[in-house]
């Protein structure tokens, strides 16, 4: 069995190579990436496989997809759109920052946020007119609010996240992104997320209420490349995260096996 432990990108080879791997269905590919409305955002023509670790999502209105229900406009308007540039789908929340104060910006309650919880904010941001430098945040009542690094945005959208840890006996958690400085600004966000990691895994779309999306595994017939005295197996692979901030110290990407029952 080949398993491409979480947040590895292994690149596809041909076609006629593809059908002797057996996929999980809950990788991200082309074909996930051509109905656009959940995964890492890649083009469609990547034909590489982004094996992940489960994941929820626990923002319930992820993309603004129906309405925008559980949005808490903070010196801001957030409205829904369904036109211009989009991330995810064919809607984006649509920002107005009114330049009165910083950190304007939209929040939202964390489905079953509890204290003591290590959680990762992120979300795409792009700017329509004017300018807009933002950020992602994690709040709760303890730990107040706990800030990613701010991004500039420009019209091209950018992923914005941070990582931290809720106060011990906190309440009301929620997330925000919103602007660092005064700014009179209209920005797009879309593919919203709060998971329990701690990395930003590809976007989980969500509707409504939360989603999850399973664990994938990328795995390959042993009678196509091994025997019982020789084999070979070889791969690119394009990580998911920095090497100077992997999710665990000394991650695995390739694990072999092999014992009379296996």
């Amino acid at each position: 069995m080949v398993a491409i432990l979480p947040g590895a990108a292994l690149l596809a080879p041909a076609s006629s190579h593809r059908r002797m791997l057996t996929l999980s269905g809950n990788e991200i590919w082309a074909a996930t990436r051509n109905r656009g409305i959940e995964g890492d955002a890649l083009s469609p023509s990547d034909f590489s496989f982004g094996i992940w670790e489960a994941t929820t999502n626990l923002c319930i209105n992820g993309n603004a997809t129906t309405n925008t229900t559980g949005i808490t406009d903070n010196s801001s308007t957030t409205s829904r759109v369904t036109s211009g540039t989009v991330r995810f789908g064919s809607t984006a929340f649509e920002v107005v920052s009114s330049n009165l104060v910083a950190n304007e910006g939209p929040s939202q309650l964390i489905s079953g946020g509890v204290g003591s919880t290590q959680y990762t904010v992120s979300a795409w941001a792009w700017l329509v007119s004017g300018a807009a430098t933002v950020r992602a945040t994690l709040f709760d009542s303890v730990g107040g609010k706990q800030g990613g690094t701010a991004v500039v945005l420009t019209a091209t959208p950018q992923r914005v996240s941070v990582t931290a840890t809720t106060g011990a006996l906190g309440i009301n958690e929620a997330s925000y992104i919103e602007t660092t400085v005064q700014q009179a600004g209209t920005w797009r966000i879309g593919g919203w997320q709060v998971e329990a990691q701690p990395i930003a895994t590809p976007y989980v779309e969500t509707d409504g209420g939360t989603a999850a999306r399973s664990a994938a595994r990328v795995q390959m017939s042993v009678s196509n490349a091994f025997t019982p005295t020789q084999g070979w197996a070889a791969f690119r692979m394009r990580m998911g995260w920095p090497s100077t901030n992997p999710p665990e110290t000394f991650p695995d990407f390739f694990i072999w096996g092999d014992n009379t029952n296996n």
